[in-house]
Parts: structure tokens; C-alpha cells; sequence
């Protein structure tokens, strides 16, 4: 993952040299749908990402459980 540091004032806009934002096998996961997807998402405050997990490269032996909340939004409202 990779960070600029940028400047705008007006209609001039600098963009500094790329620099290591971090360092994770999770971020190296394949783009698909031509390159309009991003394995990973930006809070919407921008300070937070979502990367996932990669899979196990021994799959047949996950026993991570996985839970499905139905109707989630609901709960929300309460």
C-alpha cells in the first residue's frame, strides 16, 4: 500500500514522491473487472481501510465459523 503526499492551492496541484504506507500480504490480492475494483475500502472518514483476509492456502482444513445476520437492518434501528 502505497501513500503521496499532495498540495493544491488555486488550480496548482503537487504530488510528492510515492512512499511505503504499510507492508501486507493482504494487500496483494488480484484486481478483477478491469481494473475498476479494489480489493480493499477507505473508511469514510479516511482514516481507517478494509483489507481481506486472504485465503487459506489449506482450505479444506478452515474452521473458522462464519455467521449471517439476516435482517441486520432492523436491529440497527433499535
Amino acid at each position: 500500500m502505497m501513500a503521496v503526499d499532495v498540495r493544491s492551492s488555486g488550480s496548482t496541484f503537487e504530488a510528492g514522491a510515492p512512499r511505503d504506507l504499510f507492508d501486507s500480504p493482504y494487500t496483494n490480492l488480484p484486481h478483477v473487472g478491469g481494473g475498476r475494483y479494489n480489493p480493499y475500502a477507505v473508511s469514510a472518514d479516511g482514516k481507517r481501510l478494509l483489507i481481506p483476509y486472504p485465503p487459506s492456502r489449506d482450505a479444506a482444513n478452515l474452521t473458522v465459523p462464519i455467521a449471517v445476520v439476516e435482517n441486520w437492518t432492523a436491529a440497527i434501528k433499535k
